[in-house]
């Protein structure tokens, strides 16, 4: 008010790219410092996160004299953000010294952290155009106690929404907790601890006496996980289309080409748990199978020609069959792991991808198209099982994938209609 003029040197200055507005930023400590902010010393360096309209993250590092554009900031690159930046916060979310990145954009807010910028945590919200504002707090974290770092809850505020969320609490109390390379702490669960524990027994076993009960029970334990992780990975149809494929390569492979036998007689042999024994009887021993066995079910009759001495008529007659050598634990029937991976993969993405809301005998249409599946491979199976009691190989797939098909287009239509054919692809 009185007049006075200050004199201002601009030191440094940036603008948007053309056509683009800043529309959030934040100041603060790097996340790629060396040294820890809540140390004695902390580090004199800053950063600058500048965002714009059309998504594109810049930072800028101050050490103390000059500002330059930060190398470690490759969000632009990947394409991290396909709409405008409304709020960047740069934060300890376990005040352990180290420094994460929060960006809120798109109606969602995700978290970045470590050297590379892995996006470690989304939270959806707040669903608001705008600038959005952060603030992060620590609290005591009893789980993180020895190690003396807290939990974080982060608080979002836009023109008409707030919005908080408790970050790093770990789901259940961890058995351990480990620091990597890069200062973060990782919780080890004792359910990882028991699947690392079972996993190498299961490989002791294989390698020692892959009996039919061991390989059985990798078998299952690594068709579950396949199942899970395909099942929720892609839509119905997609897995249909797979599934269609799949059956016409085994039956060529076994009716034409027979070298499915020949993969099967390999695995057998090595005795690797990527199939299924089912005993016949409770003295059988898988380790008596040698690398022959479904050869030498598959073997034809053998045609010799035999001349009377009395004429010159001939006559053609058929040899008895080659002698098998019998295994003194008697025989098993053998199914191949994908027979049973393929028909679980479609009831588990029916289960994931198909709309909910309505229900049918009181259940949810998503389960009642899985349960309609389930009975279509099953039934498929039972036709399957009618065949191999005739003691030749069978190619599985055709009929196991076509009853879980045949299961899921019938269920599918009277749960969902046409969805359950969609692949759930929008063009705009």
């Amino acid at each position: 008010d009185r007049g006075d003029t200050v004199n201002v040197t601009v030191k440094w200055e940036v603008m948007p790219p053309s056509g683009e507005i800043f529309t959030a930023s934040a100041w603060g400590y790097s996340p790629w410092s060396n040294q820890n902010w809540l140390s004695e010393n902390p580090p004199s360096e800053r950063l600058l996160m500048l965002g714009t309209t059309n998504g594109n993250l810049n930072g800028y590092h101050w050490d103390g004299s000059e500002m330059d554009e930060d190398a470690h900031i490759k969000f632009n690159e990947r394409g991290a953000f396909d709409a405008e930046i409304q709020g960047i916060l740069l934060a300890d979310d376990q005040r352990d010294g180290r420094v994460d990145l929060w960006v809120a954009s798109g109606g969602m807010t995700r978290m970045f952290s470590g050297w590379t910028m892995v996006e470690s945590l989304s939270i959806e919200g707040p669903n608001d155009s705008g600038p959005i504002d952060m603030v992060l707090h620590t609290i005591d974290a009893p789980n993180w106690d020895d190690l003396g770092i807290e939990d974080g809850i982060l608080t979002s505020y836009s023109i008409n929404t707030s919005q908080s969320a408790v970050i790093a609490t770990p789901v259940n109390d961890p058995a351990y907790i480990l620091q990597d390379s890069t200062g973060y702490w990782i919780p080890i669960y004792w359910s990882q601890i028991v699947a690392m524990i079972a996993a190498t027994v299961l490989m002791v076993a294989l390698t020692i006496r892959p009996e039919w009960y061991v390989v059985n029970t990798t078998g299952i334990l690594t068709g579950a996980g396949v199942i899970t992780i395909i099942g929720v990975s892609f839509v119905p149809t997609l897995i249909v289309i797979f599934m269609v494929i799949t059956a016409i390569y085994d039956w060529y492979a076994v009716y034409k080409s027979k070298h499915m036998l020949d993969l099967a007689d390999t695995m057998i042999g090595l005795k690797l748990p990527i199939l299924l024994v089912a005993p016949q009887d409770k003295e059988y021993s898988f380790l008596d199978e040698g690398e022959d066995t479904m050869s030498n079910m598959n073997e034809p009759p053998v045609v010799i020609s035999e001349s009377s001495k009395s004429d010159s008529t001939q006559r053609t007659v058929a040899a008895p069959p080659p002698h098998i050598p019998k295994k003194s634990g008697g025989d098993a029937l053998f199914m191949g792991l994908g027979d049973v991976i393929f028909p679980g993969m479609l009831v588990i993405s029916a289960l994931t991808f198909l709309p909910g809301g309505g229900t049918i005998l009181g259940i949810g249409d998503p389960m009642f198209v899985a349960i309609g599946t389930l009975i279509g491979g099953l039934i498929g199976y039972a036709v399957l099982m009618s065949y191999v009691a005739m003691g030749r190989p069978q190619a599985g797939l055709p009929l196991l994938n076509g009853g879980s098909i045949l299961g899921y287009l019938i269920s599918g239509l009277i749960a969902v209609g046409s969805a359950a054919v969609s692949f759930g692809i929008t063009i705009f």
